[in-house]
């Protein structure tokens, strides 16, 4: 936090009176907690007690230019006119402190009404302008100026930073916490299932050899983390220990917001092959309420059931189950009728129970594994895919190549100057560029090409099948579509605008192998930095020296 502020201070101390040894320590103390520390009411009252004297220290010498005013968020109207050591009673006080909230620091001057409201309570201070803020939900400090110049200027600009580098440093630990608490949620559900999955074991190991069997079966089927690879596992499954002729299974889309994902065994393909359900579907709502297998038989005798039922029943579907997990739908599977032509019975209704139920925690853990999967392979920062998952895919990719004969491409770039930007504006400005880079380069390249975030300033795009000839187009429709963004203040880069820097390389040829191809794409990138920046280099075997 000081840090930050060090660079407004060496400016500020050019231009002031203030002794800066005194006023540093008195900032020092105001950050001496860490943003956890200031969550109980004792440290709130302490940074309060240590920002005030560090305001009243600022303020003192121009106080006849400046009074400075505070209020306990206790439902009163009453301020205490700090160095006054009196008393003011302001009837608009409420809409002030609603300013305050809505905004890290608020100015109000002649034309605003909260203003001209206020302006009749504190008259005898002639104010041109007030300033308000708030520190956590309960202190409210009013600042009016009753003389606006270069002296006034700065210390106010001063303490607007102070109070906006303290909100930035609370705000980016509530966020941590927040990310913590997301975090702390997904394990609290992994050990939901870890504890469901023991609980269906203990049920297994009561059972004779057949149960036996199931235990088996499900030790098997938790193992799956591939959901495709699972459903059909379970499928399989409910074929070998029910003797039926087929099974189907019904997935959410979570996509599309419907139950669209089939899968089967032993029926025609196009049978169900366009089958889908929405939400508020009759079925749907069914097995809400009744979220244990049906025979299809049963199912008849419900008149609000009877036609979806009928319907049912003529693809040769005999019992089906919905896919339940901590009261959520996740889809449905059924069996069709057995082998021998029999009818299903008690046990066998109780052994699909039993593997409904496996495979409904089977699926719920592998689609949290999907989700926790997905994560690692993103960049938090820009949405992008990280470099694990840029590492992998091209070494996929250049398997694939050598598989099929085929080329790929990759492309590197990189941002030119980007420390240049975020010395000048800082790094939530250059965190913003980074995101916005990220997301003209989702929108520019081919559908299928990979786009990751390599490292700090640096990006990667993987393009399968793209020819090297062809590299420049796409690398040039992104240098221009860079150059021409308006980014935020980038007149402050060297040539008055932020670009891009890019290098190319082929496979199979400029490399044989990942390491390689990657190596032959930095030096392309290396060498348009040194002609010039802005630019787009393919590899040749002239850059291999430079």
């Amino acid at each position: 936090m000081i840090d930050v502020l060090s660079k407004y201070f060496s400016t500020f101390f050019k231009h002031t009176y203030f002794y800066k040894d005194d006023l540093y320590l008195k900032l020092q103390k105001v950050f001496d907690n860490e943003p956890q520390e200031l969550l109980s009411k004792v440290d709130q009252n302490s940074f309060n007690f240590r920002l005030l004297d560090l305001l009243t220290t600022l303020l003192f010498p121009l106080k006849r230019k400046i009074q400075l005013l505070t209020n306990n968020h206790n439902g009163s109207n009453e301020w205490n006119i700090v160095f006054a050591h009196q008393k003011v009673a302001l009837t608009n006080s409420e809409k002030l402190k609603l300013m305050a909230v809505d905004k890290n620091t608020a100015f109000l001057s002649s034309n605003d009404s909260v203003y001209q409201d206020t302006l009749i309570d504190i008259s005898r201070f002639k104010p041109q302008k007030i300033l308000i803020f708030q520190i956590f939900e309960q202190y409210y400090y009013l600042l009016i100026i009753r003389k606006m110049n270069s002296e006034t200027n700065r210390v106010l600009t001063l303490i607007q930073i102070i109070i906006k580098e303290f909100h930035n440093r609370l705000n980016d630990y509530r966020e941590k916490v927040i990310l913590k608490s997301k975090v702390t949620s997904l394990k609290h559900d992994i050990y939901e299932n870890q504890t469901a999955l023991r609980q269906s074991e203990r049920l297994l190991k009561k059972r004779a050899y057949e149960i036996h069997n199931l235990m088996e079966i499900s030790n098997e089927l938790y193992s799956i983390l591939n959901l495709d690879q699972l459903i059909n596992s379970a499928l399989l499954t409910l074929v070998g220990q029910l003797s039926c002729q087929r099974t189907f299974a019904l997935i959410y889309n979570q996509k599309e917001r419907e139950y669209s994902h089939y899968y089967s065994k032993g029926f025609k393909s196009d049978i169900l092959k366009n089958i889908s359900m929405e939400v508020d579907h009759p079925i749907v709502k069914y097995f809400l309420k009744r979220p244990v297998p049906q025979l299809v038989q049963n199912m008849l005798k419900s008149s609000a059931m009877r036609k979806t039922a009928r319907q049912i029943k003529n693809l040769d579907i005999e019992i089906i189950a919905p896919l339940m997990h901590h009261g959520s739908l996740r889809g449905f599977i059924g069996c069709g009728s057995k082998l021998n032509e029999g009818s299903f019975d008690d046990a066998d209704i109780q052994i699909f129970s039993i593997l409904v139920n496996i495979i409904s925690i089977s699926i719920s853990n592998a689609q949290m594994y999907e989700d926790v999967k997905e994560m690692s392979f993103t960049d938090a920062m820009t949405g992008l895919n990280n470099y694990r998952y840029f590492e992998n895919r091209l070494i996929e990719e250049i398997n694939r190549s050598m598989r099929n004969k085929t080329v790929v491409s990759l492309l590197m770039l990189d941002i030119d100057d980007f420390k240049n930007y975020n010395d000048e504006l800082g790094h939530q400005a250059g965190d913003e560029a980074l995101r916005t880079v990220g997301w003209i380069l989702k929108n520019t390249v081919r559908d299928g090409d990979i786009v990751s975030r390599y490292g700090g300033e640096e990006f990667a795009i993987i393009m399968p099948g793209l020819e090297k000839d062809l590299v420049e187009i796409l690398a040039e429709r992104i240098r221009s579509k860079i150059e021409e963004f308006p980014f935020y203040k980038q007149h402050v880069q060297p040539k008055g605008n932020l670009t891009i820097s890019l290098g190319g390389s082929t496979f199979p040829n400029d490399a044989s192998n990942f390491e390689t191809l990657i190596n032959k794409a930095d030096q392309a990138l290396y060498y348009s930095k040194k002609s010039g920046r802005n630019c787009f280099s393919n590899f040749n075997e002239e850059m291999a020296g430079v």
